[in-house]
């Protein structure tokens, strides 16, 4: 079993969730004439790049036909989606310099205090501050720095988003697939990227091994710079309680984890952003990646930079959830609210008559 350590991420977390989600306007339903619909196989099957698709559209903002949205047109629980990110990018302090909102740690010229706790970070991790503040209503992905340009807006947008929402995004995915395996009624068969039928599933835990941006959200409001004496060097420090050092120090990912029939494995990430991992799908520009790791986990290490820790905790649709699973009530809310809504896009979409 994953270690409980790795299954449960800090109270932060699901402070963060909060914030972003309990106080959400409800999204506006889009303008477009007709459901999204990805094609579906012979048989019913369901490949696992036709499932993220789908399932991207029922979690938070998709790009369709060059416009960004929150497509609420299937009806999600409490007529919003359960992931959006209500922040937009600041301008750091004037004393730092720059016109961005990422400022690396400790900026050029600066020391910092033990506020920003730089000892709890990963040898690989690269502290980056993200200048940030608060928004009433869900912010776009390429409305978060529009001065940067869409493209990169969007980009960072995901970064950001992903630093903390693993967990609580593949309890989602999971449930979701759980779900439609052990749908009696249901005409879908979730299959792998090969189209052989999924009979196992769970998270699995893995380590960042390469160096990475590790992203800390903060307000300027709350940093303070003082000057040092006689032209020494300025000092870095946070007002208030001091952001929550990252749970083993930003290098502990979660990732889903499938058997397919033939009993190969593989994992795939619906937030691998933030470890520099850009792969998108084509239909959505949302984040996704997918590798076979029945090879022991090469392939994952050369081509990601991840290497697998301990065995899966299992979503097996044929056995009670473990308590681990779920262990964290807001992952938990978020996880349950994002399998509705993704078995309701299905709905909607035609491609599931009932679950």
């Amino acid at each position: 079993m994953v270690d409980s350590s790795c299954c449960s991420r800090r109270h932060h977390t699901a402070s963060t969730f909060r914030t972003r989600h309990a106080h959400a306007a409800p999204q506006p339903a889009p303008s477009l004439s007709q459901a999204p619909l990805v094609p579906l196989e012979p048989g019913g099957k369901l490949r696992l790049r036709a499932f993220a698709e789908f399932a991207a559209r029922g979690m938070g903002p998709v790009c369709d036909r060059g416009r960004w949205q929150y497509d609420v047109r299937h009806g999600p629980p409490n007529g919003r989606l359960p992931l959006s990110f209500s922040a937009r990018a600041a301008a750091p302090p004037p004393a730092l310099g720059g016109s961005s909102s990422l400022v690396p740690i400790p900026p050029p010229g600066v020391d910092c205090d033990a506020s920003l706790r730089l000892d709890s970070f990963s040898p690989h991790a690269r502290p980056v501050l993200a200048f940030c503040e608060m928004s009433i209503s869900p912010v776009l992905p390429d409305e978060y720095e529009p001065a940067i340009g869409a493209e990169r807006s969007a980009a960072l947008f995901w970064r950001l988003f992903a630093t903390d929402s693993c967990e609580a995004v593949h309890a989602g995915v999971l449930l979701a697939i759980r779900r439609l395996i052990g749908a009696h009624a249901s005409s879908l068969v979730p299959c792998d990227a090969r189209g052989v039928p999924i009979v196992e599933l769970g998270m699995h835990t893995a380590e960042r091994i390469r160096p990475f941006d590790r992203h800390v959200k903060i307000s300027p409001s709350r940093v303070r710079l003082s000057a040092g004496a006689a032209g020494g060097r300025h000092r870095l420090a946070i007002d208030g309680a001091p952001p929550p050092p990252p749970s083993h120090g930003g290098a502990m990912h979660q990732l889903v984890w499938l058997r397919a029939a033939d009993g190969k494995e593989s994992v795939c990430d619906f937030t691998g952003p933030q470890y520099g991992i850009e792969e998108r799908l084509e239909g959505t520009r949302t984040p996704f990646w997918e590798c076979d790791v029945s090879d022991g986990g090469a392939a994952l290490r050369a081509g990601y930079g991840l290497e697998l820790r301990g065995q899966p905790l299992s979503y097996s649709a044929t056995a009670q959830l473990p308590a681990e699973a779920l262990q964290n009530e807001m992952h938990a809310h978020i996880g349950l609210w994002m399998r509705d809504s993704i078995l309701g896009v299905l709905v909607h979409a035609g491609a599931l008559r009932c679950v």
